[in-house]
């Protein structure tokens, strides 16, 4: 798999791609068919998504597939927050509460996903929990990479630190 173009980390892929994610807004069209889309292959049929690729094209090699679930993902999205990452986001604790946004367990099944197909649909419900806030490229470059072995390993293990480091103890299974 070639994942060139999301490694650039302050690129021109990030500055296309956030371009993008904001036009959603103007587009609603593109964003609501994007949102009920299921599988690649119905991203695939989305002008929103297709002029995304073309721009992204010239970088390098695209994974189709990969990117086509990343935009699928933040289609749900309200709100950028850059300075977070996926892992700290999803155990920071809830608005007046005392246990993070995702809990432990759920946290533990989505990283032991293996697949894009099975991941974006969990992250979906993930952005929902997070009120629709999350770190619009990280996420993106995290999806995309997902299935890249060692390096789809290295976000797991890097979600799971960030979690584990800000989640309240509760979140842990083997804390006690």
């Amino acid at each position: 798999m070639n994942s060139e173009w999301m490694d650039l980390k302050s690129g021109e892929a990030k500055e296309i791609l956030m371009k993008w994610w904001r036009g959603l807004e103007e587009d609603k069209g593109g964003r609501a068919y994007l949102r009920r889309a299921r599988q690649p292959v119905e991203v695939l049929t989305c002008k929103s998504f297709v002029q995304l690729y073309n721009r992204l094209s010239g970088l390098g090699g695209i994974n189709t597939e990969a990117l086509a679930m990343a935009a699928a993902v933040l289609t749900h999205v309200k709100q950028d927050a850059p300075n977070l990452t996926m892992g700290r986001a999803m155990a920071m604790a809830k608005e007046g509460g005392s246990t993070g946004r995702v809990s432990g367990l759920r946290f533990r099944r989505l990283i032991a996903i293996e697949t894009r197909v099975e991941l974006c649909p969990a992250l979906i419900r993930v952005v929902r929990m997070l009120g629709g806030a999350a770190p619009v490229f990280r996420l993106a470059r995290d999806i995309y990479a997902w299935e890249a072995g060692r390096y789809g390993d290295g976000i797991r293990r890097q979600w799971a630190f960030d979690y584990y480091s800000t989640a309240p103890d509760k979140d842990d299974p083997k804390a006690a």
